[in-house]
């Protein structure tokens, strides 16, 4: 990963959870497993198979903010992004603080610092 000061649009915009998704599961089994046996919804002790709100969804999430709230140097996998999306919808002071400490989303400076880079290499590439 690169550092939060070489965040490009690019970067941002090619996002997918998916991709992240394969990433943890790939690289970290066993808590992809463990998260799976958490996330995945039971009827009749038999797994159901969703097609909105997979559990693929909850398990990235999870292991994002579980990176995040232990690792003081990560921007985490969908943090940042969070972070951005706060400062564009002009989310409540109380609701970032609240985001920020649940590993949630970066800090509104992190998040602001990642928007002023992009603006820069953007004007440089133009």
């Amino acid at each position: 990963r690169r550092p939060q000061s070489y965040i490009t649009k690019e970067d941002l915009m090619s996002f997918q959870l998916a991709d992240h998704a394969k990433l943890f599961e790939e690289h970290a089994p066993l808590v992809w497993y463990l998260t799976a046996c958490m996330a995945a919804p039971k009827k009749n002790g038999v797994f159901v198979v969703r097609k909105w709100r997979s559990p693929s969804v909850i398990q990235s999430a999870a292991i994002s903010s579980f990176v995040l709230s232990r690792n003081q140097y990560a921007n985490g996998y969908i943090a940042i992004h969070m972070g951005i999306w706060h400062i564009a919808t002009g989310s409540h002071v109380n609701v970032k603080c609240a985001y920020s400490h649940l590993a949630g989303s970066v800090h509104e400076t992190t998040a602001q610092q990642a928007l002023e880079t992009m603006a820069e290499t953007s004007l440089e590439n133009l």
